[in-house]
């Protein structure tokens, strides 16, 4: 009867750690949707669609010394599950997303000084942002790299 009562316990305590979310990217499809969001509002920034005065602070994306993943949405994602082991398909998304991110951002075309600037700081971020999905294991380490990989002005 004492066997049956432990395999009863092995038996609920493996259910209970399949289930408890090891697989679920739940948090990997946050992060993607933030990028996204901020994607489209830059995209719309550029195209004269929206001003950046009317964003308010807590609503611009912004991708703090070019770390994407130091935008403080996407660190609250990243905090509230920072274990979480990252798959080659979440990679694949996370580096879509950044991709789209950063190509939303695509050379200004300029010769001036703030058009070379800006296009060296794009270049920047995109960088970080596919060296720190490559190299991270988990979710927070894409935070940590990143900052490793930060640009110091």
């Amino acid at each position: 009867m004492k066997n049956l009562f432990l395999l009863l316990i092995l038996f609920l305590s493996c259910a209970m750690l399949s289930c408890g979310g090891s697989d679920d990217n739940t948090s990997v499809k946050d992060v993607v949707a933030l990028i996204d969001e901020g994607t489209k509002q830059s995209q719309a920034i550029e195209s004269g669609n929206l001003d950046i005065s009317d964003i308010s602070e807590a609503d611009l994306f912004t991708t703090p010394n070019g770390n994407i993943f130091a935008n403080e949405k996407i660190l609250a994602v990243i905090k509230a599950n920072p274990n979480y082991k990252l798959s080659n398909a979440d990679k694949e998304m996370l580096t879509t997303a950044v991709e789209r991110y950063f190509g939303a951002n695509a050379p200004s075309g300029t010769s001036t000084l703030a058009g070379a600037y800006a296009d060296g700081l794009n270049a920047a971020g995109l960088n970080i942002g596919k060296e720190a999905i490559e190299d991270a294991k988990t979710l927070h380490d894409l935070y940590k790299i990143g900052v490793a990989k930060e640009l110091v002005f």
